[in-house]
């Protein structure tokens, strides 16, 4: 019901290739004085956590998932170092009630469009994750009543790598690249 994820990136050199966001990490490691990139982590969270998960006929793998809350906090540990967060809550102060459905919608975002700021979302956190069978991705991520406190957007870079680059390139692990070259051999 409840996820808890602490996302550290491996030191420089470890794959094959370095993620596209290392100099960033290590830009952002640099200002606060943490000389390694294994002290410092992001950590995330999600509460009351659900998730559906459909393969038609076609091999199209749609992925839903959906929260009451959302919680990114930067996982530094000096205390000199402004705490970055961003954060997704299921009531607001009683100000937005929302009704939560059994499952998440695997379709969300395909119809979204300037309405759904005004409308609000039927889940605080929601996201979609349509693959393709040649490995083609489309990710749709929704939050209402989003809070954030961030001095740039480092971590949302490092979090989009730390997940995006396992399902987008063979050097970061995914079998199914492997399993494909073995084929094509």
């Amino acid at each position: 019901e409840d996820l808890r994820v602490e996302c550290k990136h491996d030191v420089p050199g470890y794959f094959s290739e370095d993620p596209p966001s290392m100099p960033i990490i290590q830009k952002m490691f640099d200002k606060v004085g943490i000389s390694s990139i294994s002290d410092c982590s992001v950590n995330m969270s999600l509460k009351n956590i659900v998730c559906h998960i459909v393969n038609d006929e076609d091999a199209l793998l749609r992925v839903g998932l959906a929260a009451t809350e959302f919680n990114v906090r930067s996982g530094q540990t000096e205390s000199t170092i402004f705490t970055q967060h961003i954060a997704v809550r299921s009531d607001n102060n009683g100000k937005h009630k929302f009704n939560l459905a059994p499952f998440p919608d695997v379709n969300w975002g395909l119809d979204c469009g300037r309405n759904t700021i005004v409308d609000g979302l039927p889940q605080p956190f929601q996201i979609s994750v349509i693959l393709t069978p040649d490995m083609y991705c489309m990710i749709n991520v929704g939050a209402d009543m989003l809070e954030a406190g961030l001095v740039d957007l480092s971590m949302v870079w490092i979090l989009l790598d730390y997940f995006g680059l396992y399902f987008k390139q063979g050097a970061f692990g995914h079998p199914a690249f492997l399993l494909e070259r073995m084929v094509e051999k």
